[in-house]
């Protein structure tokens, strides 16, 4: 580099002159330069000069851009509204914006990728859209980065309105896009298909990590969405009869009189003496019910996983930590162990290398695997028995073709217990335990399903031709302190404060009859997790519950009720008549239509507590 300075040979101040370089000063190009005297040249060089000229006037260009833009957007949403967005499913289609006609202008400008095109959008969306968005397509317009246009809709705050979101068939490259969308809560669905970043092998995974509440990414279900299917009804006996050609009026139905007869026949032929304690002069257990079967029954048992087996517990009866007791354990694993090579599970390809025929097998196999003469075996039956009278009588009135022996197909669901009889409880002299003996007893209680296939081989007698049984594990509240009454049909009770007083409460304490079949609606842990998962008042979701008949109803309602405090629910229950249901229906008009607890009121009137001629009757 040429020096700054040379001497000159003549000039002021002794010859000595100092002349400028061409070099310009470095401290000047930075910003300033305070040496008065500086040598170094104080003009930007060509390059510089260039490039701010080309920032200034591309920032004044880019004004001017965002006028144009904005004008122009606003005029093509305000013509074509009807063409792109749907208000009743808020649904605002973006797919090839720029083969529009009425934005041919700025047809270049059209920028995905740049901030100032997507605020210019954003804005027009958040202005002239009511409702705002809650579904958005974007599909093909060369999208290779998703920053820009997520950042203005949040500034914009239409975020938190979208549930669906689609990027089909654009350039996005790089699975960072999930990032991206960590603000959107509501986000349900996004489709991608299309884009490279498919095809990455951290793809999904970024979206589980990132979006963990999304449900759909590119069509493929990530979590379980709510059933549309129908909560099951069953049908309690004791209550009174309804018309069975309307089911959805009542979920109570009585059985027949043969229905009545073959379940008495289970009752106390089979499950009765199977529950008996040893008694002298009595036949009991296994021996008890072997004239129940035929001369030609079947029997089968499997175990749905390896934990469904009998296995030690860590909790006695009423709820203590299990000692550990020799006898005992050595027992339960032996019936464990018998159980597992019993298994005869064809949907995971275990066969028994026997299988029950004839009624000394079946008996024998009954007493190795379930009822062994060291255990006191009790059961758990659930309302929700079926009963099938297959006759093959036909349904018209003209049906006159019979079977010669008709067949009955009894299905139980519930749970057994296994206690161990030790050697004073197994004397035959001895009473039945009391509920202070039972708490520290172990018990091991597994779910079970039970078909029994029944025919009349004899006139005036019923067998059993078939019996398949199928453990599953306990499902119940282990080590709970819940308290229930001897009836078993009101096993479903919330918890006690007092602990159980008889022997029946002791074996029963932590069964639920929604721990035994799929029962959402009287489940009080599902509800309790629901109201986490969807922020409502646990006592709110119990309500929605015994009211809705699916979970796609009640997570209809669970969304719209997000965030409401309980005091809400109270003070909305002062302007219904303190009725529950339309206390939560006014909070839910309120919370969803913003309407005003007065014209809610008034509404509820008109329409009660239906929802969707609530909805009609709004307009919405």
């Amino acid at each position: 580099m040429s020096k700054p300075y040379k001497k000159s040979k003549g000039g002021d101040r002794g010859g000595a002159a100092v002349t400028k370089h061409s070099t310009p000063c470095k401290f000047f190009l930075r910003g300033s330069c305070s040496n008065q005297r500086c040598p170094y040249l104080h003009v930007r060089n060509q390059t510089t000069l260039r490039a701010a000229q080309h920032k200034e006037m591309a920032a004044e260009q880019s004004s001017g851009t965002v006028k144009v833009l904005s004008t122009m957007l606003k005029l093509f949403f305000e013509k074509q509204t009807q063409n792109i967005y749907d208000a009743n499913a808020a649904m605002l289609n973006l797919s090839k914006l720029a083969s529009f006609a009425d934005l041919s202008s700025v047809a270049s400008s059209i920028n995905f990728n740049t901030r100032t095109f997507c605020v210019a959008l954003c804005t027009c969306i958040s202005e002239l859209l009511t409702p705002p968005p809650a579904i958005l397509q974007l599909d093909e317009n060369g999208i290779s980065s998703f920053h820009h246009f997520s950042k203005a809709l949040e500034e914009a705050g239409l975020h938190t309105s979208l549930r669906a979101l689609s990027l089909a068939h654009n350039e996005i490259a790089s699975s960072d896009v999930a990032q991206e969308l960590r603000q959107f809560a509501n986000l349900t669905e996004v489709n991608l298909i299309g884009n490279p970043c498919t095809a990455a092998d951290d793809y999904k995974a970024k979206f589980k990590k990132y979006v963990p509440w999304l449900l759909g990414l590119d069509g493929d279900g990530l979590t379980a969405p709510p059933l549309e299917m129908p909560w099951p009804r069953f049908f309690d006996p004791a209550q009174t009869a309804v018309d069975l050609a309307a089911p959805s009026s009542s979920p109570v139905r009585r059985y027949d009189s043969t229905q009545q007869a073959v379940l008495q026949f289970i009752q106390t032929a089979v499950l009765n003496p199977l529950e008996m304690e040893p008694t002298l002069g009595v036949l009991t257990g296994v021996d008890a019910v072997s004239d129940a079967y035929a001369l030609n029954a079947s029997f089968s048992f499997s175990v749905v996983a390896n934990d469904a087996a009998v296995s030690t517990p860590r909790r006695t009866a009423g709820g203590g930590a299990a000692s550990a007791q020799r006898d005992v354990v050595r027992e339960i694993v032996g019936l464990r162990m018998r159980q597992t090579e019993s298994n005869h599970n064809l949907l995971f390809g275990l066969k028994a290398t026997t299988v029950a025929m004839g009624r000394t097998s079946v008996c024998a196999k009954l007493e190795h695997v379930l009822y062994p003469k060291t255990f006191a075996v009790r059961h758990f039956i659930h309302d929700s028995v079926d009963v099938a009278i297959l006759d093959n009588k036909g349904f018209g009135p003209n049906a006159v073709v019979g079977m010669k022996q008709p067949l009955s197909v009894v299905t139980l669901h519930g749970v057994m217990i296994w206690r161990y009889r030790t050697a004073t409880t197994a004397a035959a002299d001895t009473p039945h335990s009391t509920a202070t003996q039972l708490r520290d007893a172990i018990v091991v209680k597994r779910n079970f399903s039970r078909v029994f296939t029944i025919s009349s081989v004899e006139p005036g007698r019923w067998r059993v031709v078939n019996d398949m049984v199928t453990l599953f594990p306990f499902r119940g509240e282990a080590g709970a302190a819940d308290s229930t009454d001897s009836n078993s049909n009101s096993l479903g009770g919330r918890a006690s404060a007092e602990p159980p007083t008889t022997a029946e409460s002791v074996l029963f304490r932590d069964v639920h009859p929604y721990d035994v079949v799929f029962m959402p609606a009287a489940d009080p842990a599902r509800a309790a997790r629901l109201g986490r998962t969807y922020r409502v008042p646990t006592p709110i979701v119990e309500m929605i519950s015994a009211f809705v008949n699916s979970d796609s109803e009640l997570v209809a309602f669970l969304l719209d009720l997000s965030d409401v405090p309980l005091e809400t629910y109270e003070h909305c229950a002062v302007l219904v008549e303190m009725d529950p249901l339309r206390s939560i229906f006014l909070c839910r008009i309120g919370n969803r239509l913003r309407i005003e607890p007065a014209e809610g009121v008034v509404l509820l009137h008109q329409c009660g507590p239906n929802w969707p001629a609530i909805l009609q009757a709004v307009g919405r």
